[in-house]
């Protein structure tokens, strides 16, 4: 797979909203390289994630094909206030055992009444440490110094974040408006830390409904105006 400079984009995924509700999501992208890969071997990565999502309470799958021929498979769900968010992501690896590859997210987010956020906590990805074949009690794969070498150059891990108002401090790798992004480092922690004040009162959907409503009713008279001419 190095060989054909294959990529898979592994990304945590968190989208807080000024109502404290939100989506949590795990996004995993392969490129065209990669599928090609997998196809010569018959292999379809998406089926085993297909076939567990209906078991999965309230996960939503996405299957998404982008114009460069990568594919980008989504598993989301809906949260109702930020304190969920953080058992979300841990629960995500709890079930797997040490030897397992993970992406690691122990996180805690907050939201107060005048609805500044608080993001703290760390972030790694596990590589893998067998491949699980074995003759006579020998491993017939890599090492797992060899593994993480691999997983290194293969795997791009990311933490995402959106917070409801402007960024006040963060040590992210990346800000675009209100949206971070961490490079989650491989076989390590990293610790991550975001603040966000209050969204600004042009932020705020009650208003937009209000500004809404009077241009509704301006127009109206306008026009009463008109036709009474």
């Amino acid at each position: 797979m190095l060989l054909t400079g294959c990529r898979l984009d592994l990304a945590g995924v968190v989208e807080l909203e000024r109502d404290a509700s939100g989506v949590v999501a795990i996004t995993i992208r392969m490129d065209d390289a990669l599928l090609d890969e997998l196809d010569d071997l018959a292999v379809d990565p998406t089926v085993e994630v297909t076939a567990l999502v209906p078991q999965l309470d309230d996960w939503e799958l996405e299957r998404r094909v982008g114009e460069d021929r990568s594919i980008t498979v989504t598993l989301a769900r809906s949260f109702d206030h930020p304190s969920e968010v953080g058992e979300i992501l841990r629960s995500l690896s709890s079930g797997l055992a040490a030897e397992d590859p993970a992406l690691v997210i122990d996180i805690d987010l907050s939201l107060d009444d005048e609805g500044e956020a608080l993001l703290s906590g760390d972030v790694g990805f596990r590589p893998p440490q067998t491949i699980g074949a074995e003759l006579d009690g020998e491993s017939l794969g890599p090492s797992a110094e060899e593994l993480r070498t691999l997983t290194e150059e293969l795997v791009r891990p990311l933490l995402t974040v959106t917070l409801p108002g402007p960024i006040e401090t963060s040590d992210a790798d990346r800000v675009e408006g209100r949206t971070l992004t961490w490079a989650v480092p491989i076989d390590g922690v990293r610790t991550v830390s975001a603040s966000s004040s209050a969204p600004g009162l042009h932020e705020q959907p009650w208003l937009w409904a209000v500004v809404v409503g009077l241009l509704v009713i301006l127009a109206a008279v306008g026009l009463a105006r008109r036709r009474r001419r």
